[in-house]
């Protein structure tokens, strides 16, 4: 609002110096009209009574004339008539010196402006009726400065009039097409210093506070986009770190587990014998039993001892390039008894000339604990391993239908000795392994399930011709 006052302010001030100078030449227009407007009316005056009086003289006489002259003054107001002789012998002489009235005819008729000492002007017109004889009108005019004073004033109150209308005028339009607008930008800067980027100020029409605000909306989504991405780069920079923080985890893991591993192996060795000894041995079926019982466990830990040390060895894959359908098929000769005592079709499909860089011991182990798990994870129906050609990426696929990993589980699969299974089938270890050896191939293996619709890996590794 106060941008608006100043603007019209600075409006109202230009406008009266416009006025004024419209004014002074306004006033001086109308003097001169005034005056040659006065010299008109007396000359015509005098032209349609010099005629009149002629015409006295010749009927009625003299006297009449001036008699009738005299009458007709009556009815004048601020203009005086005259009977003056322009002879030298003249008892009635013009008011203005004889040497500036030049009379040439009785049609002719003369107006003389004549100014005394003190400022006064008077307006003289002179007609000859008879012989050296003639009339004199004369009036009384105001001083150039008094009559110019009052039309300048006259010209100052409408000049006045004007301000005030303009004054009002310029406010109501500066306080809708100004003050309002500027009032919606400024809200908007205020929202956008506040953080709010979605924020949008709309002004319609093409003028340059119309384009600003489209231009404070395109900076306020480039502000916006330039926050997600720093906000996008914060939380990859955040995950980077975490997956920095879990390899090194992972690696302190890893070397823990190989010595773990390397000092428990031979212990179990002797206990395991030592329990198979006993088991032969036994007297009684019972002692027998438990005999195997320690078998059985120590065979478990022997197990776990040995993923640990896979997943903990450091040495590179040897790579070879195989038919990845021929693998598939391997895995699925090799699982088929395991499938169907658990009532589950194993079905293998692919696309002709699906072939990959790898070890076939590794790619091996990577697909049976895929299998393994969606065998585990299924009690019937089918599993179902898929070999794609997509482009310059191999395609393998192992979807079964079981019920499905919920999503709390899903960002954790791969990491050691997470698992869903029931205590005592698994140890966790199987995908992270798996994990690590697809990246150890270029590769990448990811999820997806819904609970109660089965799960489905993604192995995609680069493929060759």
């Amino acid at each position: 609002m106060k941008i608006t006052i100043r603007i019209a302010m600075l409006f109202v001030l230009a406008l009266a110096g416009l006025q004024v100078v419209a004014g002074y030449r306004e006033a001086n227009g109308r003097l001169a009209a005034l005056e040659r407007e006065w010299r008109t009316d007396q000359e015509l005056l005098a032209t349609a009574l010099a005629p009149l009086l002629r015409r006295t003289v010749r009927l009625e006489g003299r006297d009449a004339a001036i008699y009738t002259l005299t009458y007709l003054g009556q009815f004048q107001r601020g203009r005086g008539f005259r009977w003056v002789g322009f002879g030298d012998e003249a008892t009635e002489r013009p008011q203005v010196e004889r040497s500036r009235i030049a009379l040439h005819s009785p049609s002719h008729h003369q107006t003389i402006l004549d100014t005394d000492v003190s400022g006064r002007r008077r307006l003289y017109t002179y007609a000859i009726v008879e012989g050296d004889e003639g009339i004199e009108l004369f009036k009384s005019l105001p001083t150039r400065r008094e009559l110019f004073e009052r039309l300048f004033r006259d010209e100052l109150r409408w000049a006045l009039l004007y301000l005030l209308g303009a004054t009002v005028l310029v406010l109501l339009l500066g306080m809708w097409r100004l003050a309002r607008p500027l009032d919606s930008l400024i809200a908007h800067v205020d929202e956008v210093g506040g953080g709010n980027l979605d924020a949008r100020v709309s002004l319609r029409g093409n003028d340059e506070l119309s384009r600003l605000a489209r231009a404070m909306n395109e900076m306020a989504r480039r502000l916006d986009a330039a926050r997600r991405r720093v906000q996008d780069e914060h939380a990859a920079r955040l995950d980077t770190l975490e997956q920095l923080r879990r390899s090194e985890r992972l690696a302190t893991t890893g070397q823990l587990a190989a010595g773990v591993a390397h000092e428990i192996g031979t212990p179990l060795t002797v206990i395991r014998g030592r329990a198979e000894m006993l088991a032969r041995k036994a007297q009684s079926d019972k002692e027998r039993k438990h005999a195997e019982i320690v078998v059985e466990q120590v065979d478990r830990i022997s197990t776990i001892v040995r993923n640990l040390l896979t997943f903990a060895r450091q040495d590179g894959p040897s790579k070879v390039a195989l038919e990845l359908p021929e693998v598939a098929r391997e895995v699925q000769e090799l699982l088929e008894p395991e499938a169907a005592a658990r009532s589950i079709t194993l079905v293998v499909e692919h696309d002709p000339d699906v072939r990959v860089l790898a070890d076939r011991a590794q790619l091996h182990q990577v697909l049976l604990n895929l299998v393994m798990n969606a065998l585990h994870a299924s009690d019937q129906g089918e599993v179902r391993i898929e070999c794609r050609a997509v482009g310059d990426v191999a395609r393998l696929i192992v979807q079964d239908e079981g019920a499905g990993i919920s999503p709390d589980a899903l960002d954790d699969v791969f990491t050691p000795f997470f698992t869903t299974k029931r205590p005592g089938e698994g140890t966790g270890l199987g995908l992270a392994i798996a994990r690590g050896i697809v990246q150890d191939h270029g590769g990448t293996i990811a999820v997806e399930s819904s609970v109660g619709e089965g799960a489905r890996f993604i192995v995609e590794l680069p493929r060759v011709e």
